[in-house]
């Protein structure tokens, strides 16, 4: 069985290190996924719902941000979600 931390660290490698809000984005990234899929979340376990609360985060200070995801192959990038 695959843990969170594994899952986690798959998914964050389609989130290129770059600018400082680009990191900032990695960051907000893994705490949201983290919280999703934990026992308690209180935040969705999806990707999307990660993804889309990482971005409201960094969008707050950084009004133009756009993320750079990389397209990788589906094993390395994220996991099928029950």
């Amino acid at each position: 069985m695959v843990d969170a931390k594994q899952i986690i660290e798959r998914e964050i490698q389609c989130i290129p290190r770059r600018s400082l809000p680009q990191n900032i984005y990695r960051m907000a990234y893994r705490v949201c996924r983290s919280n999703g899929l934990g026992k308690h979340p209180e935040i969705g376990p999806t990707l999307a719902t990660a993804h889309a609360t990482a971005l409201a985060c960094v969008l707050q200070n950084y009004p133009d941000f756009e993320p750079t995801l990389r397209l990788l192959i589906r094993e390395r990038c994220s996991v099928d979600e029950d």
